[in-house]
């Protein structure tokens, strides 16, 4: 299932209580924390580029996302971070792909 919000979210809060969603875009908007996103144990892909997010600590409350293989985090604050990708896969380190690269190994 896939959750596509098209308005000028400020919070994840977006994604309610279904457990089954195995894709979230939240792209282009003004979110700041990856809050509410845990309990989505399906996800597999999270698109959050185009938002505010200001710090790599945010990517602890996804981390235990055992089926998330996908993220979409570029044009973020932490995109300009010259360790933008080493960063992510530190913090999550089963991910796949990071925008439109797959992950070497």
């Amino acid at each position: 299932q896939r959750s596509d919000v098209r308005e000028a979210v400020v919070s994840t809060q977006s994604t309610g209580s279904n457990p089954e969603l195995s894709t979230v875009d939240l792209s282009h908007n003004k979110i700041e924390h990856l809050d509410n996103l845990s309990h989505l144990a399906s996800l597999s892909e999270l698109w959050m580029n185009d938002n505010s997010i200001k710090s790599f600590e945010e990517l602890r409350k996804i981390e235990k996302l055992k089926e998330l293989e996908t993220v979409y985090l570029e044009r973020n604050s932490i995109y300009e971070d010259t360790m933008y990708r080493r960063k992510i896969q530190l913090y999550l380190p089963n991910i796949k792909q990071i925008d439109a690269t797959y992950v070497r190994l």
